[in-house]
């Protein structure tokens, strides 16, 4: 099988390449924004909202397209809000009208739970949403538009959980990957609130996740939570803290207002597995990464790197 990955390089995609690979002929596309190294694979270095550049991608007949390349986080597309909707959301849009022409079996995009903004309530894929920020809302304008070319094409819509985990092209802001960098480094973790509800995932089950919907063979529009454990924020700390030997402190300052526990139930039912890997069992493979002494280097955070970049 053909796949098209965007955003290939990054994050979840250095995971995911990899485990492709063993089975399928695997292209990607990415603009290595964070100084990544080229892949060694088929490989175009380009820009998802160039026309030519996308259409580079499908010279050869591509069967799924996996999108995961968007400019990612709350800060990030909130200091960069035209570039976050030209990239996250009109060159969604322009990738859809092309694999329409092309005739691509199936569309599998990478969003986000943060769709949930705030909820005291736990959330499924039936829940009404409640976007806070434009990252937010641009995942949630793509989902539409995918829902409307599924007609034309078999759609899977993944609502991320908050990742964590290793990869290649690490990232110290995510919170756990936040918080352990900074308790091996500075023996403390700051916590600003703490009572807030966030879904985590594990990276390398977004990736088995993405390759069990290649494996599907569901019609029309598929949309799935998928998390692996709801913990506050405050006990996230607690764990990390308490295998790191590094103390918590706490302030009253809540600087991002999301809020919200996630059901995995449809997924966990309809993909016949239920072990997602607990944030316990990976915060080794954090602390002893080679990249942790090197935490605060802007490579290793979407915002402070893409500001400099953009």
């Amino acid at each position: 099988m053909n796949i098209l990955i965007t955003g290939g390089a990054g994050y979840l995609g250095q995971i995911l390449v990899p485990l492709l690979q063993k089975n399928h002929n695997v292209i990607v596309i990415d603009n290595l924004l964070y100084g990544q190294n080229k892949p060694k694979i088929p490989f175009i270095k380009g820009d998802i909202s160039s026309l030519s550049d996308l259409s580079n991608c499908f010279t050869k007949k591509i069967d799924v397209v996996i999108h995961l390349a968007a400019l990612v986080g709350d800060e990030v597309c909130k200091l960069n809000s035209e570039q976050a909707i030209k990239v996250n959301k009109e060159a969604t849009k322009l990738l859809c009208d092309i694999c329409k022409k092309k005739k691509v079996k199936k569309f599998i995009f990478a969003s986000t739970c943060s769709v949930y903004g705030y909820s005291e309530k736990e959330l499924t894929e039936k829940s009404k949403t409640n976007t806070l920020s434009l990252y937010a809302q641009s995942k949630l304008d793509c989902e539409k538009i995918l829902k409307r070319y599924s007609h034309y094409f078999n759609v899977y819509v993944l609502r991320f959980g908050t990742l964590f985990g290793y990869s290649p092209r690490m990232r110290f802001d995510l919170v756990a990957n936040t918080m352990i960098s900074t308790a091996v480094n500075k023996g403390k973790v700051i916590v600003n609130g703490g009572s807030q509800f966030r879904p985590l995932l594990y990276v390398k089950d977004a990736a088995k996740t993405i390759i069990r919907c290649i494996e599907k063979k569901n019609k029309g529009f598929n949309l799935y939570n998928v998390v692996g454990e709801n913990w506050r924020v405050i006990d996230i700390a607690s764990k990390i803290t308490s295998t790191l030997k590094a103390k918590i402190i706490t302030t009253k300052k809540i600087v991002d207002l999301r809020h919200y526990r996630v059901s995995n139930e449809k997924i966990k039912k309809e993909f016949f597995y239920i072990f997602f890997q607990s944030l316990s069992n990976c915060i080794g493979e954090i602390a002893k990464c080679k990249e942790i002494k090197q935490y605060l280097n802007k490579k290793y955070h979407n915002v402070k790197y893409k500001i400099s970049a953009l």
